[in-house]
């Protein structure tokens, strides 16, 4: 099984894509929702190849998603967010990779295995010559969603009356990062960062 940060609405990821192919003029080819690539595997970018040859970067998605608004209710009280789960093997991406193991850092991804029983004992040894690996402390390696579920947001109520009655631009803007001030903030709080830590 894998570790689920949470389920995000497929009516958003629709407004989305519809939002992107308009701005535009174009249809969406093909999305990568974490351009490893070009952007490493920490900053978290959508990438959209469009029909008319145009690629965009963006993170709106990713920070409705980060925001927890727009998780399906059920997310909120998910009983798998723990480190308990059914699966003979649990699999997630490895979040604090910099501090159980550095010399894995390369911010491309690495991947967490848990090994839950005797079975996924005998998977894991049966294929680890085929990779590289390394046992890690089980407290250098929790994340949020091997703790518990996500609070349900106190703004959720008003995301979604505004998602029903809005544009999604107004979305995009208000809850979604988008628009000039918010990149101007964005530029100013990595300057802050730089320069005083």
């Amino acid at each position: 099984d894998i570790v689920c940060h949470g389920v995000p609405s497929p009516k958003v990821w629709k407004a989305y894509l519809a939002w992107q192919e308009a701005k535009k003029r174009s249809k969406v080819k093909t999305v990568a929702f974490r351009n490893k690539k070009d952007f490493g595997w920490r900053e978290h970018i959508e990438t959209f190849y469009l029909s008319n040859g145009q690629t965009v970067n963006s993170k709106v998605f990713t920070t409705l998603f980060y925001g927890h608004s727009i998780l399906r209710p059920c997310c909120y009280e998910c009983p798998y967010k723990s480190v308990k789960h059914p699966g003979d093997i649990t699999i997630a991406d490895y979040w604090g990779i910099e501090k159980a193991a550095p010399e894995f850092d390369d911010n491309k991804g690495s991947s967490l295995a848990l090994i839950n029983n005797e079975k996924g004992k005998e998977v894991f040894e049966a294929i680890k010559d085929q990779m590289r690996w390394q046992e890690t402390r089980l407290e250098d390696s929790m994340q949020p969603p091997l703790i518990a579920p996500f609070p349900e947001p106190e703004n959720r109520r008003n995301f979604w009356l505004d998602f029903e009655k809005r544009d999604f631009d107004y979305i995009a803007k208000k809850y979604g990062g988008a628009g000039m001030g918010n990149k101007i903030k964005r530029v100013l709080r990595k300057v802050k960062r730089k320069m005083f830590g």
